[in-house]
């Protein structure tokens, strides 16, 4: 079966979720559509469906018919549009409230003060009813405009309300005035829109805000780099045509424009724009470092490692488009509530009306009582309960250096009961480094540490680099002779231009000098194939070691002796660990790696392991426990991850995870280890917490104001501020999810 067609479209003018759902709606009625995804936060609609069936003009056609404009989701004239339609929305709300400030005091003369005549009250109706004009045709155009385009689509959403009360509050009025009479609602229809507009350029606001925060980031990268060529000088080019390898300068006070690593120079760097960190972070030679970042006080090189598109910050970016394209369970919910709440108020205002009629109320109190119906449980709030918690959400992920990439993880992360982590990169660093040097007689460990190292040169084995890295920190070892070998190891090392190296795969490596000199790094078994080993360890260094890898080093001939390499715990991995177990969470170390490095890690932190784990069968751990009833989370980087990542409940990519990984995982952190996964699962914890008050807060609110409109108990003036400020609420309870109210300790 063919594969559907994707089309995605960038959708102009809608006000709110409603909007969203009703162009959602209309879509999903079309043949040939598979499924649609409206997002009123991404101002997109992801459509797939049949190509040979349904067209893209068609699509676009059939949006516009609702009133809604398209564009190509790379039209460059996307950004300038939104500030255009944020500029008309200010402008409306400033006509509304200008005008019906004057509706208001009229009506309230009206009401509460009253007036000596009937014909001076009737004038004072007609004045309310000009004053409005402006805001009745000018204001509430947009509303009136999609409001009638979605009854006439039968998809009526809350627009369709607005236009139905707005039209009946006037008709009525226009009635009540032709028959002689005062009691007029030009004042419902003018609060309405007003209340309307103050409550959508607060949404509008707060999902910019939260969407366009990496997006602001970008924007803050200089669109030139300083290119240093072979001749040490440098030229401004277009980060366009950087590849990687390229070598860029940045001085003081210049945002980093690329992805690098380090390799002169020693700078602060203010990196909060990407993690949040407020510190500035020491970074030198060898140090990854980041497009975003804020070079704070010197100049430093860095080559080039992602290209422009790739950059960790455009990476981030994406991400919160894609993410804020999905639905929540949740989200989907209150979508299928707040459409069909919409024909059931229309439906109630009318039964009501017919009753009330029937039983002999005037048609004055029976159409204040029906407006006040359809005022009063206008279901926005409900459209935006969700929505805008994700879209703040991801923004505050991202922020973090944490990629969302499914909705659901809101409603996942709080039930996870039980974590498994992957070791490397997760609980210890992620690469091996020196834990212990072993000299034979008449050899130091400096230079054991030098040799191996010498006969490692190329090599890109991680014991290999681990062992280099510590012989640069070494410094000047001329003086570091030895009586056992003729010359020095700064002597050795001048005359390895003509060696030639030779790199055995699961043995070791073996560096041949020009003189003849041999010398040998690899495992014990295959250097003692070659020369003796001399020196045995004790059982006590023996059994502290068992986690470390052994490389042992021989020099033409002689064994020089050995170094161990482990990858080391992370100095915050017990706290870290702790803090999630206070979270309810059961922990177990699950590992491919061997038996005893996995023991060392998991013992030192308390928790349960299994070692030597196949990509099988960690997935089918995660199935296991699953069926067991439990919820489970499963934490990895690696390619053999990437099926227990699928299989978990909660997957979690870290660190420089494969393609595979963070395709299969539910969220990515992008940087360090638990730390990370801690703020991660407290950002979307809060998430949770947040949508789900704001779901309950916008049912309670329909559920309690519904019935009492119908009764009587609200007038249409009250509705029109009751629904105002119920709108209002969600949207100030929905930025709590942005707020940073957690600890953050974040390390290299």
């Amino acid at each position: 079966m063919q594969a559907p067609n994707e089309s995605v479209f960038v959708v102009e003018d809608m006000f709110c979720g409603g909007c969203a759902a009703t162009v959602e709606r209309a879509v999903r009625r079309l043949p040939g559509v598979v499924d649609v995804s409206v997002s009123f936060l991404s101002d997109t609609a992801t459509v797939q469906h049949d190509a040979n069936v349904l067209e893209d003009s068609t699509i676009r056609k059939a949006i516009g018919q609702l009133g809604y404009a398209t564009r190509a989701i790379d039209d460059p004239a996307r950004a300038s549009q939104s500030s255009k339609f944020e500029k008309q929305m200010r402008m409306r709300l400033g006509v509304a409230l200008g005008f019906g400030l004057w509706v208001m005091m009229a009506s309230m003369i009206r009401l509460f003060i009253g007036l000596p005549t009937e014909a001076m009250a009737w004038w004072f109706a007609v004045f309310s009813g000009i004053v409005s004009l402006p805001v009745l045709l000018y204001s509430a155009a947009p509303f009136l405009k999609l409001g009638w385009l979605g009854l006439r689509a039968r998809v009526p959403g809350m627009d369709s309300l607005i236009f139905v009360a707005t039209v009946a509050a006037t008709l009525g009025s226009l009635v009540t005035l032709a028959n002689g009479g005062s009691d007029v609602w030009f004042d419902v229809p003018v609060m309405l829109v007003t209340f309307q507009l103050i409550a959508r350029l607060a949404d509008f606001g707060a999902h910019r805000t939260a969407t366009n925060a990496v997006r602001e980031l970008l924007d803050l990268s200089p669109v030139k780099a300083r290119r240093v060529n072979d001749l040490s000088t440098s030229e401004l080019v277009p980060l366009s045509v950087l590849v990687v390898g390229d070598k860029i300068q940045s001085h003081a006070g210049e945002r980093i424009c690329m992805d690098g690593v380090v390799v002169a120079g020693s700078v602060s760097v203010d990196a909060g724009l990407l993690n949040g960190e407020s510190m500035p972070e020491l970074l030198g030679p060898g140090d990854e470092i980041h497009a975003g970042m804020l070079n704070l006080n010197g100049t430093l090189t860095l080559r080039v490692t992602s290209t422009l598109g790739n950059r960790r910050m455009d990476v981030l970016a994406s991400s919160v488009g894609r993410f804020l394209n999905k639905k929540t369970n949740l989200m989907s919910i209150a979508d299928s509530v707040a459409f069909w709440l919409v024909p059931l108020l229309l439906v109630l205002a009318l039964v009501v009306s017919v009753v009330l009629l029937a039983l002999g109320t005037s048609v004055s109190d029976t159409l204040e009582r029906a407006l006040a119906v359809l005022v009063v449980s206008c279901p926005c709030a409900l459209s935006l309960a969700v929505p805008l918690v994700v879209s703040v959400t991801a923004a505050r992920a991202a922020q973090e250096g944490i990629i969302l990439r499914d909705a659901s993880v809101l409603d996942k992360a709080r039930r996870v009961d039980t974590l498994l982590l992957d070791k490397t990169g997760t609980l210890t660093v992620g690469k091996p480094t020196v834990q212990d040097v072993h000299a034979a007689m008449g050899f130091s460990t400096d230079d054991v540490i030098v040799q191996a190292a010498l006969a490692g040169k190329g090599s890109s084995h991680p014991l290999m680099l681990a062992i280099h890295q510590a012989s640069e920190l070494l410094g000047d070892l001329s003086n570091s002779q030895s009586s056992n070998h003729d010359e020095s190891p700064v002597d050795v090392q001048n005359r390895t231009s003509d060696a030639i190296f030779t790199e055995l795969p699961g043995k070791g490596v073996c560096c041949k000098l020009a003189n003849g000199v041999v010398i040998l790094a690899g495992s014990r078994q295959w250097v003692s194939t070659s020369v003796p080993i001399t020196v045995e360890l004790s059982s006590a260094e023996a059994d502290a070691l068992s986690y470390a890898s052994e490389v042992c080093v021989a020099l033409n001939g002689e064994y020089v002796g050995a170094v161990y390499l482990a990858d080391e715990l992370r100095q915050d991995a017990s706290s870290l660990i702790s803090q999630l177990k206070s979270r309810g969470a059961d922990i177990k170390l699950v590992s491919g790696d061997r038996p005893d490095s996995v023991r060392v890690v998991a013992e030192t932190l308390g928790i349960d392991w299994q070692a030597q784990a196949s990509p099988e069968d960690k997935a089918a751990l995660v199935v296991q426990l699953t069926e067991q009833g439990r919820v489970v989370g499963f934490v990895g980087d690696g390619l053999n991850d990437g099926p227990a990542l699928a299989a978990s409940t909660l997957g979690i990519a870290t660190g420089k995870a494969s393609d595979l990984a963070k395709n299969a995982a539910a969220m990515a952190v992008l940087d360090g280890g638990l730390d990370r996964i801690l703020v991660a699962l407290r950002i979307t914890s809060r998430a949770s917490q947040v949508l789900r008050s704001n779901i309950l807060w916008a049912l309670a609110y329909n559920a309690l104001m519904l019935p009492a409109a119908l009764f009587g108990y609200v007038h249409p003036v009250m509705a029109v501020l009751a629904m105002a400020l119920s709108t209002l609420s969600v949207t100030l309870n929905s930025l709590r999810a942005g707020t940073r109210r957690f600890g953050h300790s974040h390390g290299k």
